[in-house]
C-alpha cells in the first residue's frame, strides 16, 4: 500500500493578544512581530492520505490527528476515535479485495474517505468525516465530531439539552423549513410522513448528525437518500435560536 502525505496543516490560535498591539509589532519587523509572541494555544491537525489498489478495488483513505486541544485524555479519545473510523474503511476494502480474489476474478469498486475541519473556533472543533462508494451504485455517508474546547468534552446533541422535548422542536422547525423550501423551488422534494408516504420524514433520531457552525448555530444534518431523493444529495438544516433556546443547557455552546 502507497503511503504518502496528503497535507499538514497547523491552525495557530493567539487568544487574548490586543489587535493594536499586533499590528504594531509586524510593523517594527519580523524579528519583534508575529514570531515573536507566544500563542495562547496551538490546534495542529494532521492529515495523511492512504492508497491502495488491488483486484479491480481501489481505496483513497486519509487519517487525521488532533493535538494542542490542552487536554491530553480529549485528544487520545477524539484520535482513537479518527482513527478507528479510517481503519474501518480500510477493512472494509480488505473484505472487497478478498472477495474477488475467492471468486478468481476483478471487481469495480472503489472507496474514499477524508475529513474536513468543519468549524474551528476559540469555544468549539467540529470535524465532518465522509466516507463515498461506488459499486455500480454509489453511496455518500458523513458523520461529525463536535469538541468544546472550553468544557474539554466530545458534545453529543441530547447533552446540548435540558431534556428530550429538542427532539420534538427540532423537527417541527425542520418540517417547516422543508415546506417553504418545496414552496420555493419546484424541483424540491422532501420525503415528508402523510397518508400517502408513511415512511415519510416526521422526527430526528435521537443521536441525529449535527454540528454547529463558526456563527454557533446547531446545524442538523442527513445523508443523501434519507429524507429526500438522492438527486438532492445530503442535506442540511440550520435550526432556528427561537425554536430551541427554552430546551438549551445553560452555557450551551448553541449561539455563544
Amino acid at each position: 500500500m502507497k503511503n504518502s502525505v496528503k497535507k499538514s496543516v497547523t491552525v495557530l490560535v493567539a487568544a487574548g493578544v490586543l489587535f493594536g498591539g499586533l499590528q504594531a509589532g509586524i510593523a517594527m519587523g519580523a524579528a519583534n512581530g508575529l514570531s515573536a509572541l507566544k500563542p495562547a494555544s496551538v490546534n495542529t491537525y494532521t492529515f495523511k492520505t492512504y492508497t491502495a489498489q488491488q483486484n479491480g478495488a481501489e481505496a483513497q483513505i486519509e487519517t487525521l490527528t488532533v493535538s494542542g486541544l490542552g487536554d491530553q485524555k480529549l485528544e487520545k479519545q477524539l484520535n482513537e476515535i479518527l482513527a478507528k473510523d479510517s481503519q474501518a474503511a480500510y477493512e472494509q476494502y480488505q473484505q472487497v479485495v478478498a472477495q474477488a480474489q475467492k471468486a478468481g476474478e476483478d471487481t469495480h469498486f472503489a472507496l474514499n474517505m477524508d475529513y474536513t475541519i468543519k468549524t474551528d473556533t476559540a469555544q468549539i472543533l467540529t470535524i465532518e468525516a465522509a466516507e463515498s462508494q461506488a459499486a455500480g451504485s454509489g453511496s455518500y455517508e458523513r458523520s461529525y465530531y463536535n469538541v468544546s474546547k472550553t468544557d474539554h468534552k466530545l458534545l453529543t446533541l441530547a447533552g446540548l439539552f435540558k431534556n428530550d422535548g429538542y427532539i420534538q422542536a427540532i423537527s417541527k422547525d425542520i418540517t417547516a423549513q422543508m415546506s417553504q423550501r418545496m414552496q420555493a423551488d419546484d424541483s424540491l422534494v422532501y420525503d415528508l410522513k402523510s397518508a400517502d408516504d408513511p415512511q415519510g420524514f416526521a422526527a430526528i433520531k435521537a443521536d441525529q448528525d449535527f454540528y454547529i457552525n463558526d456563527k454557533g448555530q446547531l446545524v442538523i444534518c442527513f445523508d443523501k437518500y434519507e429524507v429526500a431523493p438522492g438527486y438532492m444529495g445530503a442535506q442540511e438544516f440550520v435550526i432556528s435560536l427561537d425554536a430551541i433556546q427554552p430546551l438549551l443547557q445553560d452555557n450551551s455552546p448553541i449561539w455563544f
